[in-house]
């Protein structure tokens, strides 16, 4: 397995998912997204950029891992792979929910 602060700073990291991940930054604003733009690649995207942007702030903080270990921590995956489908699992929920809130409009 890989070392334990690529997934999180719990040793039981190494074997399962996260339950309770720490994040270095605050990626609110990615969830911002618009139905057409919502794919995993998108959202990677989208994550790295804010991290990128965080982390060249004055008195950011040290963030061990780097950005593939924080969306492994918000997808509480460990892999990036499975962390890409856990994105794209995120999109069409939230497009599945969309379509039926709107159905009911």
């Amino acid at each position: 397995p890989n070392k334990r602060w690529d997934y999180c700073d719990v040793p039981t990291c190494d074997t399962e998912p996260p339950t309770a991940p720490s994040f270095c930054y605050d990626y609110t604003e990615v969830l911002n997204i618009g139905p057409k733009e919502c794919t995993d690649t998108a959202l990677y995207r989208s994550i790295k950029k804010v991290f990128n942007q965080q982390r060249k702030k004055s008195g950011a903080a040290d963030c061990p891992g780097g950005v593939v270990r924080e969306i492994m921590a918000l997808t509480r995956t460990l892999t990036i792979a499975t962390a890409h489908k856990a994105l794209q699992a995120l999109c069409d929920n939230a497009l599945g929910e969309a379509g039926t809130e709107a159905g009911n409009s």
